[in-house]
C-alpha cells in the first residue's frame, strides 16, 4: 500500500474514531435504570410511571419516519447535533420537580431526540467509514456496551442522587456534539428535495394508509410492552445499589 493510501486510511480512522467517541457519549443513558424508580420518587404511581414510559415508546415509533427523512434532507451530522441537544435537554427537564406534565414534556423531548438519532447515526457512519458493514456491527456493540455500563453507573449515582445522575447524563449527551464539530458536513443534500413542512405533512399523511398505520401501532405496542421489563432490570440494579450503599 502506497503512502497516499496510508494517508487515506489514517484520515478515515480519525473521522471514525471521532464518530465513535460522539456516539459513546450520546449513549450515556442513565435514564434506562432510573426511569421507573425516579418517576415513583416524584410521586407517580407504578401505573402512571409505566404508562408514561409506554407513551414515550409510542411517540418514538410515531416520529421515526419524519425525523429520518429530515436527516436525509438537511444532513446527518446536523441532525445528530439536534438529537444530542434534545436528549440532553430532556434529562434536564426530567430532573426538575414539578407536576406530571413536566415529565411528559421531558419524555416528548427525549422521543424527539431519539427519533433524530435513530438511523441518522448509521447514515453518517457510512460517510466516514471505509468498511460500513464491519463498523456498523462495531457501532451496535458499542451501543450495547455503553448502555449496559450506563445502567449500572446510573444506578450507583442514582443511589446518591437521582437528579445528579440525570444531570451527568445530560452533560455527556451534550458533550457528544463536540466530536461532531470535527467531522465534515454532509448536507444539505438534494436541492430538489421537499421542504420541511412537506416532509412533516407527508409523515402524518402516511398514517392514513391502513396497513402503514397498523404497522406503526403494532410496533408502538410492542415497544411499549417490552420496554418495561428492560426498565425493571434497571430497577433491580438501582435497588442493589441502594442496598449496598
Amino acid at each position: 500500500m502506497n503512502s497516499s493510501a496510508h494517508w487515506v486510511e489514517r484520515k478515515l480512522f480519525s473521522k471514525l474514531k471521532l464518530f465513535y467517541i460522539s456516539q459513546g457519549l450520546g449513549f450515556v443513558y442513565f435514564w434506562i435504570s432510573l426511569a421507573i424508580p425516579y418517576l415513583m420518587y416524584r410521586g407517580l404511581t407504578p401505573v402512571e410511571a409505566f404508562s408514561l414510559i409506554s407513551l414515550y415508546q409510542f411517540m418514538g415509533v410515531f416520529l421515526e419516519y419524519p425525523t429520518g427523512v429530515i436527516g436525509d434532507r438537511f444532513g446527518y451530522r446536523r441532525t445528530l447535533f439536534i438529537a444530542n441537544t434534545l436528549n440532553a435537554l430532556s434529562m434536564v427537564i426530567l430532573a426538575q420537580s414539578g407536576p406530571r406534565w413536566v415529565y411528559l414534556l421531558g419524555l416528548v423531548v427525549l422521543s424527539l431526540g431519539s427519533g433524530f438519532s435513530s438511523g441518522n447515526n448509521q447514515n453518517l457512519l457510512k460517510r466516514v467509514s471505509a468498511h460500513p458493514r464491519k463498523d456498523t456491527a462495531n457501532l451496535s456493540a458499542l451501543a450495547e456496551f455503553v448502555i449496559f455500563l450506563s445502567s449500572m453507573v446510573g444506578a450507583w449515582i442514582g443511589a446518591i442522587s437521582y437528579e445528579l445522575a440525570l444531570y451527568v447524563s445530560a452533560f455527556a449527551m451534550f458533550s457528544a456534539n463536540l466530536p461532531l464539530f470535527f467531522l465534515p458536513s454532509d448536507g444539505p443534500h438534494k436541492a430538489d428535495d421537499p421542504s420541511l413542512s412537506v416532509i412533516i405533512k407527508d409523515g402524518f399523511v402516511s398514517l392514513k394508509n391502513p396497513l402503514f398505520a397498523q404497522l406503526y401501532l403494532i410496533l408502538a405496542v410492542y415497544g411499549g410492552f417490552f420496554f418495561p421489563p428492560k426498565v425493571l432490570l434497571g430497577v433491580l440494579a438501582t435497588s442493589t445499589a441502594l442496598i449496598y450503599n
